[in-house]
C-alpha cells in the first residue's frame, strides 16, 4: 500500500551539497525545500527526519506533502493518522491520496469507501483505482463488473490485472479468453503460476 520507498545506498558528495543546501532553505522556513528534503531523506530510508520535513511543508500549507506524509504514518502502523492524511491529500485532488485511501478502506473490509475512493481515482485516469475497484466487485461476487474494470486496466498494460482478468475469465469458463490474457500477462513480465 505505501508507494514504493527505494532505500539507496551512501550518497556521492555532490547529493550531500544539495543535501545541505536543501536543509538550509528548510530551516529558513521555505516549504519548497521542506518538501523536497523530506522526499529525498524517504528516498534513502531516513524516515524520521523525512517525516519532520513532511510534516513542517505540509503544516505550511504545502498539499503535496499530505501524501508522502499519510504513507509514512501507515508504514509506521499509524492507519488512523494515515487515514486522515489520505483524505487530506485525496480532497486537494492527489490521485495517490485517493487510491490508496481506498487501499486503506478497502484492507479495513469497508467495500463502500473503497469503491468510492478507487472510483474518484479511476475518474481522475489513475488505473490502480480500475484494478481496486475490479478486486471490490469481485469480492462482491459481481463477475461482470469485475471484468469490465480489470479489462479497463489491463488493456492499459496493467500486468497484474491482465492475470487478474484471465483467472476471472478462467473461473466462469471463458476458458480461450483467459488464455489471451495469462499469455499477454507473461509477455508483460508477470509470473503465470494457476496452481
Amino acid at each position: 500500500m505505501t508507494d514504493d520507498v527505494e532505500l539507496q545506498g551512501t550518497t556521492s558528495e555532490a547529493d550531500d551539497t544539495e543535501l545541505d543546501a536543501l536543509r538550509q532553505a528548510a530551516e529558513a522556513g521555505d516549504p519548497d525545500a521542506m518538501l523536497e528534503l523530506g522526499l529525498k531523506l524517504r528516498a534513502e530510508g531516513q524516515f524520521e527526519e523525512a517525516e519532520q520535513w513532511l510534516r513542517g511543508a505540509a503544516d505550511a500549507g504545502d498539499e503535496r506533502a499530505l501524501f508522502p506524509l499519510g504513507a509514512l504514518r501507515f508504514a509506521a502502523g499509524d492507519t488512523d493518522e494515515a487515514e486522515r492524511l489520505f483524505t487530506s491529500a485525496a480532497e486537494a485532488g492527489d490521485v495517490d491520496g485517493m487510491y490508496n485511501l481506498g487501499v486503506l478502506m478497502h484492507l479495513r473490509r469497508d467495500l463502500g469507501d473503497a469503491k468510492r475512493w478507487y472510483a474518484r481515482a479511476a475518474e481522475a485516469g489513475d488505473v490502480r483505482g480500475a484494478s481496486g475497484l475490479a478486486r471490490v466487485a469481485e469480492e462482491r461476487n459481481d463477475v461482470e463488473e469485475a471484468a469490465r474494470w480489470y479489462r479497463e486496466a489491463a488493456e492499459a498494460g496493467v500486468a497484474d490485472a491482465m492475470f487478474d482478468l484471465g483467472r476471472l475469465l478462467e473461473r466462469v469458463g471463458e476458458l480461450e479468453e483467459a488464455e489471451q490474457w495469462f499469455a499477454r500477462a507473461r509477455a508483460a513480465g508477470h509470473r503465470v503460476d494457476r496452481d
